[in-house]
């Protein structure tokens, strides 16, 4: 299945031009249908994600996915240091 879906993202992604990533999605109109997507928690998980153009919802993820693997280097090289004597 990860390769199904790896497929569909690839396919998808080759296909969209400057201008497709400069859309704003309709995300509202698109989440109207998935009763799991109106729960208040994963509305507000979201919240800042409505009328933001393609190209954000698809960095977004990439620098902040880095940026939480930097955090766990950091605690590891402390940890090895011994400048943390619990984690």
């Amino acid at each position: 299945m990860r390769d199904g879906l790896h497929s569909t993202i690839q396919s998808w992604l080759s296909r969209l031009s400057d201008d497709d990533l400069d859309t704003v999605p309709e995300m509202e109109a698109h989440m109207a249908s998935y009763p799991a997507y109106q729960h208040p928690g994963f509305r507000s998980e979201i919240a800042d994600s409505l009328g933001q153009p393609i190209w954000r919802l698809l960095s977004g993820p990439c620098s902040g996915h880095m940026r939480e693997h930097l955090g766990e280097l950091d605690v590891l090289k402390q940890v090895i240091r011994g400048g943390m004597s619990q984690v």
